[in-house]
């Protein structure tokens, strides 16, 4: 009977140290599997994080390249504008008439220092004609640096001088967003509200298709002329061109292209 019971109490005694032993197991594997699984989620955490970073830098640096801060209308009859990236680099190309898509796909100017682009366009058989025929080549530094600006003007200034009927000015940007939705260049555009002053019948479509010299003799034919027929001595020195561009391009014409 006694070996009966002391049978019995060293099973129960086994079996609660196999118990035992069997928590400690699980226990033992069940931690090292939560840091196992702890680790990945840190380490898949700092590969997202790097991801978003190396994202974030290449943003930015599209952001900083890619981005005009500054553009070049140039206007004949072709029409084109040059936007320049903080680096005075050409970004973009964007023609606004036929002509000017022509003068735009006969030149690969991306990433071209602007005075560079400037060079080929004005060595252009096209505008080269344009010229030869008395026609007027408006060249508009637009941006709302005022220091980059007035650096570009003198840059462009020195690119031109010497050559007849060009004429450059620098403005702000504020009305490149309101010349661009009617899909005319800056240059066109201020030419167009001068005109229509003018002439209120007007229409954008004829404007795009004009070339500057035909805008600028329509200005001059509808400005105000004393009765007799004749001009006044301020209207012969306007020279075609109307009241404040005009003004402007009557400086630049007497020695400062």
């Amino acid at each position: 009977m006694d070996d009966k019971i002391k049978e019995t109490f060293d099973k129960i005694h086994a079996e609660d140290e196999l118990k035992d032993k069997t928590r400690a197991f699980l226990l033992k594997k069940t931690q090292g599997y939560t840091e196992y699984k702890n680790s990945r989620y840190l380490h898949a955490i700092r590969v997202a994080a790097c991801c978003l970073f190396f994202i974030f830098i290449g943003w930015l640096g599209y952001w900083l390249y890619f981005l005009p801060t500054s553009f070049i209308s140039i206007d004949v009859n072709p029409s084109m504008e040059l936007g320049l990236n903080r680096f005075e680099r050409v970004v973009s190309v964007k023609e606004y008439n036929d002509d000017g898509k022509k003068l735009a796909d006969s030149f690969d100017l991306n990433f071209m220092g602007y005075t560079e682009a400037l060079e080929q366009i004005l060595a252009d058989e096209t505008i080269k004609n344009y010229l030869s025929q008395d026609e007027v080549l408006s060249i508009a530094i637009i941006g709302n640096d005022k220091e980059q600006s007035a650096e570009i003007l003198s840059n462009v200034r020195s690119c031109v001088n010497g050559q007849k009927n060009i004429y450059c000015y620098s403005a702000s940007s504020q009305m490149v967003g309101d010349a661009h939705e009617l899909g005319l260049s800056y240059g066109k555009y201020r030419a167009y509200l001068e005109l229509r002053e003018l002439d209120p019948n007007i229409t954008v479509e004829q404007v795009r298709e004009m070339t500057m010299r035909e805008i600028r003799n329509r200005i001059k034919a509808l400005s105000d002329v004393p009765s007799n027929g004749t001009q006044s001595e301020s209207e012969k020195g306007k020279n075609g061109f109307g009241n404040g561009y005009g003004s402007g391009l009557r400086r630049q014409k007497n020695g400062n292209h």
